[in-house]
């Protein structure tokens, strides 16, 4: 009786290790679809919100179309000293536009 009660001890637990199937659930209908997932491209700087950094070009820009109030005065050599942080940094926008984001894509099965 013992023999029997072992044996079908040992049945039942070796059948539980299919209870937890590690490949992932087909998808019936087959379809994958490709999402974009969001890119956050500008960084506002902390101490100065009229410049960001630009995350794909690591370029400096501005964030609007702003103009030093004491623009810098050329010097001997016709070069011109930076006065404000920014100042002579094209706009977020243009760099945007010259040069659109690369959005990455994640491949999802539709429900």
């Amino acid at each position: 009786m013992k023999a029997i009660f072992c044996l079908l001890l040992c049945l039942i637990l070796s059948g539980c290790d299919n209870l937890t199937s590690t490949t992932p659930k087909k998808n019936p209908f087959g379809h994958v679809v490709k999402r974009p997932v969001p890119v956050h491209r500008f960084v506002q700087n902390t101490y100065n919100p009229d410049i960001a950094f630009d995350t794909q070009t690591g370029q400096i820009c501005k964030t609007w179309d702003w103009q030093s109030a004491n623009p810098a005065k050329a010097n001997a050599d016709g070069t011109q000293r930076q006065r404000v942080s920014g100042e002579f940094s094209p706009t977020c926008a243009s760099i945007y536009l010259s040069s659109p984001s690369q959005i990455a894509e994640v491949e999802e099965e539709s429900k």
